[in-house]
């Protein structure tokens, strides 16, 4: 008899073990899906569609054209100038920032332009030691927040996470650096 009351006992613990031993694997599947769909959500925040990719060393001007008016930054021999004013002090991290976001720069989403649509309201044209690159920011979207942006001569338009182009929307006080250890340029005092 005392046979006979283990048995029940012991298929009821096989068939808690099979259930802990499911249940396990679920959760790590459910932890692997988990990961990659962070991952996917990750790269979708960054952008995944190349727009435009210029080595950085053949830089050599960044010419922003926006309703504040045109700043043209020259890069040469590791520093930058205002072309419009060459005294004047750049803040050159500010400059690097933006040579960073043209060297990659990434597309959440390509759309095809709507007839009719105007997305642009700043233009930033790229000199390099093989030609230029034209792009024309548009507004934000009110969703999303990311900023339209379409490259000159194309049809398509893109959609990139406005952190990666918040550089550009500097005007010339934005870009004043530190003061320079020779003191204050003309063009600081001019500005005060």
């Amino acid at each position: 008899m005392q046979y006979l009351k283990k048995k029940p006992e012991t298929a009821v613990l096989l068939l808690l073990l099979g259930l802990v031993v499911l249940a396990g694997i679920a959760l790590a599947v459910l932890t692997a899906s988990n990961r990659k769909a962070e991952q996917a959500a990750s790269e979708a925040a960054d952008g995944s569609i190349p727009v435009l990719a210029i080595p950085s060393d053949t830089v050599r001007k960044i010419q922003m054209e926006a309703r504040s008016g045109t700043l043209t930054l020259a890069y040469a021999d590791g520093s930058w100038s205002l072309a419009e004013d060459p005294d004047y002090h750049l803040d050159e991290s500010s400059c690097n920032a933006m040579l960073t976001a043209v060297s990659t720069l990434n597309a959440k989403r390509e759309l095809q332009e709507a007839a009719g649509e105007d997305y642009g309201f700043s233009t930033v044209t790229i000199t390099t030691d093989s030609g230029e690159e034209t792009l024309v920011f548009g507004a934000r979207n009110a969703v999303t927040g990311d900023v339209y942006l379409q490259k000159a001569g194309e049809s398509a338009v893109y959609t990139v996470a406005s952190s990666k182009l918040n550089c550009f929307l500097k005007d010339k006080a934005a870009l004043f650096g530190a003061f320079s250890p020779a003191g204050l340029t003309s063009s600081a005092i001019e500005a005060v």
